[in-house]
C-alpha cells in the first residue's frame, strides 16, 4: 500500500538514516522545485510492504506538459531513489527481501503511472527484483565507489598504488604548479560553469540538460551540503569537482576541466586530494557517480582504487507520456526538415 506522506516526516526520518544519500534528502528535492519554477514537486511516500516494514519514499513530481499528467523521479536528475526506514536501523532501510522489493517497485509503477527509479548502489543486501513481464523496464547501470573505512594508509595505498601510473599523473601535476582549494565564493562557481559550458562542446554525444549558473547557485547557498573544489594554475582554475554529502556518503556529482590543461593531469590531483579530505574527515563512501556506460569514464575512475557497485535504472512510463515523447520526435523531425529546406 502507498500513500502520501508529509514533508516533516521526510525530513525526521533523513536525519535518522545512516546511510541516506543527499539525493535521497528533501533539499534535493527542494533545489529542483526552485529551479523550475515548481514544475518539479517534492512529494514523499509512505509505502506498507507485505512484511509489514513500512518505509518512506523520498519521490519528487515533475509536471508534464499541457498538464497531461506527471512523472515520478525517486530523485530528480537520475540520481540515487530508494527507501529510507521510518523507524531508525543500522542502515537505509533493514534490508528488503526481494518480495518486498519486488512489491515496492510494482506497486509504485501503479501509483505513479510514470516513473524513474536509479537504485541506490549501497542496497548491496537487497538484490535487484526480477520484474520481468511486468511492464518495467531495468537499465543495467553502475557507479564506482571507494570505502574509506580501511584507514588512513591503506586508502593512501589504494590512491597511489592501484594504477601504476597514478602517482606519476599526481606527481606531474604538482611540479606544473596545480594547486588544489575549495571555492569560496559565488565567483568561483561562475567560473566553474564557464569551464562546464566550454566543455560541453568536446562532448560526442549532448546532454540531455544543460544546467545553468541559476543551478550551482542553489548549490552553493547549501555548502553544509554542497561544496565545488578547484584545481587552479597562476590561481587560475582550470578544472572542478562538485561534490554533494549525504550521511556517511559523499558523491562526485559534477566535473569540468580545461581541456588545454589536460596534460597537467590537474583533475588526477583534485579527486585524490578531494578523497583524503573526505575519508580523513570521517566519511565512509567516496562515490565517483554512474559514467553512462562509457567505458574510458569507467577505467578512470577505477584507476583510482575504486570498485563497481550495481546502481540500474527501473523505469515506468505512461501512454501519455510515450505519445508525447513521439509527438515530441516527430517535431524535432519537421523542424530539422524545416531548417534544411
Amino acid at each position: 500500500m502507498i500513500e502520501p506522506a508529509g514533508m516533516d516526516d521526510w525530513h525526521d526520518i533523513y536525519k535518522k538514516a545512516p546511510l541516506a544519500a543527499f539525493f535521497q534528502s528533501p533539499a534535493w528535492s527542494g533545489i529542483w522545485e526552485r529551479y523550475t519554477d515548481g514544475r518539479f514537486q517534492p512529494s514523499p511516500l509512505l509505502a506498507t510492504l507485505p512484511s509489514g516494514q513500512q518505509v518512506l519514499i523520498p519521490a519528487t513530481r515533475q509536471r508534464l506538459p499541457f498538464g497531461l499528467g506527471h512523472h515520478w523521479h525517486m530523485a530528480p536528475a537520475g540520481t540515487y531513489g530508494g527507501w529510507l526506514p521510518v523507524s531508525p536501523g543500522d542502515s537505509n532501510a533493514s534490508p528488503l527481501t526481494s518480495e518486498d522489493a519486488r512489491v515496492l517497485l510494482q506497486e509504485l509503477s501503479r501509483y505513479c503511472s510514470s516513473m524513474t527509479f536509479r537504485w541506490y548502489p549501497l542496497f548491496t543486501d537487497t538484490p535487484v527484483p526480477d520484474l520481468s513481464g511486468q511492464g518495467i523496464g531495468i537499465h543495467f547501470d553502475r557507479s564506482y565507489a571507494i570505502d574509506g573505512s580501511v584507514g588512513k594508509e591503506s586508502l593512501q595505498q589504494l590512491l597511489y598504488q592501484s594504477d601504476g601510473k597514478m602517482r606519476r599523473k599526481i606527481a606531474k601535476a604538482r611540479r606544473s604548479g596545480i594547486r588544489i582549494r575549495k571555492a569560496d565564493s559565488r565567483t568561483d562557481w561562475a567560473v566553474y560553469h564557464q569551464i562546464y559550458l566550454e566543455g560541453i562542446h568536446r562532448w560526442k554525444i549532448p546532454p540531455q540538460h544543460v544546467y545553468g549558473q541559476n543551478f550551482f547557485d542553489l548549490l552553493a547557498d547549501l555548502p553544509e551540503h554542497c561544496e565545488l573544489w578547484l584545481a587552479e594554475r597562476d590561481k587560475t582554475p582550470v578544472a572542478g569537482a562538485v561534490l554533494v554529502f549525504g550521511k556517511d556518503h559523499v558523491v562526485y556529482w559534477h566535473g569540468a576541466f580545461v581541456y588545454e590543461y589536460r596534460s597537467l593531469r590537474p583533475v588526477n590531483l583534485l579527486l585524490v586530494t578531494a578523497i583524503e579530505s573526505v575519508c580523513g574527515n570521517g566519511y565512509r563512501w567516496f562515490d565517483f557517480n554512474p559514467s553512462m556506460g562509457m567505458g574510458g569514464v569507467e577505467q578512470f575512475k577505477s584507476s583510482f582504487g575504486a570498485v563497481p557497485y550495481a546502481c540500474p535504472v527501473i523505469r515506468s512510463t505512461s501512454m501519455v507520456e510515450k505519445m508525447l515523447g513521439t509527438a515530441g520526435k516527430w517535431a524535432k523531425k519537421a523542424g530539422m526538415r524545416r531548417r534544411l529546406q
